[in-house]
């Protein structure tokens, strides 16, 4: 597992139920969907596109588990597609089928450490 600096790194705090949180943990699921939606676009913008005097940082989503400090995990962050649709042909449960959505598609999972 890859160790990061968390502050050379652009993080995103998340807050899953445990059906979705242990989907990622066990690495079934590799994406992670918000509503297409004013709040969740402004804040996916804000931390994924920095200013551009700041350079770009490695993009890391950590997932907590409910509103808890632990347990938590980081995963780096492959990319962001906007206004797209979940894969619901082969998972259903993960949304309706025509509400379109922010994906953040994982890479891999990290360490991250202070």
């Amino acid at each position: 597992m890859q160790t990061l600096r968390r502050s050379e790194c652009a993080v995103l705090h998340l807050v899953l139920k445990r059906r979705w949180y242990d989907m990622i943990e066990s690495g079934g699921k590799r994406e992670e969907y918000r509503d297409y939606k004013p709040y969740w676009t402004k804040r996916i913008n804000a931390w994924s596109m920095p200013p551009r005097n700041i350079g770009l940082n490695p993009q890391v989503v950590v997932f907590h588990l409910g509103y808890r400090k632990e347990p938590q995990m980081a995963w780096l962050v492959d990319y962001v597609t906007y206004n797209t649709k979940p894969a619901v042909a082969a998972h259903p449960e993960w949304g309706e089928p025509d509400t379109p959505r922010i994906a953040i598609h994982l890479l891999c999972r990290v360490e991250l450490e202070d």
